[in-house]
């Protein structure tokens, strides 16, 4: 799951986001309750770097939601897109907002080991 990133843009609160993954996390528990749910935190952007701060704090609130429940999981897509604190410009199409090709395959190397270890 991917969230946060649009709805922290559009106004929202970190801690709305939070609240939002809560309610997405138990209704898949509700009627998948063996499945594993992975979440990828909001990544750092050169567009919205004004609001990393506000993202941060989402991202850090559901990864200590995701150490208290064993099929909650936090992919860290995030650490890997900064260098000294700031978004990889390398990693972004010209808006500085969307991924390019190499911004995927960071996404990959995290996402993938993951997946094959299901």
């Amino acid at each position: 799951l991917y969230a946060g990133d649009n709805d922290i843009a559009n106004g929202e609160t970190s801690e709305q986001v939070v609240a939002d993954f809560r309610t997405f996390a138990a209704k898949v528990r509700s009627r998948l309750p063996d499945t594993d749910l992975a979440f990828l935190p909001i990544k750092p952007s050169l567009a919205r770097l004004g609001l990393w701060e506000e993202m941060k704090k989402a991202n850090a609130a559901i990864l200590q939601l995701t150490t208290k429940e064993p099929h909650l999981h936090y992919l860290d897509i995030a650490t890997p897109m900064l260098e000294t604190g700031q978004p990889r410009s390398e990693y972004f199409l010209a808006d500085g907002l969307h991924l390019n090709e190499k911004g995927y395959r960071v996404w990959n190397a995290v996402v993938g080991p993951w997946l094959d270890a299901r």
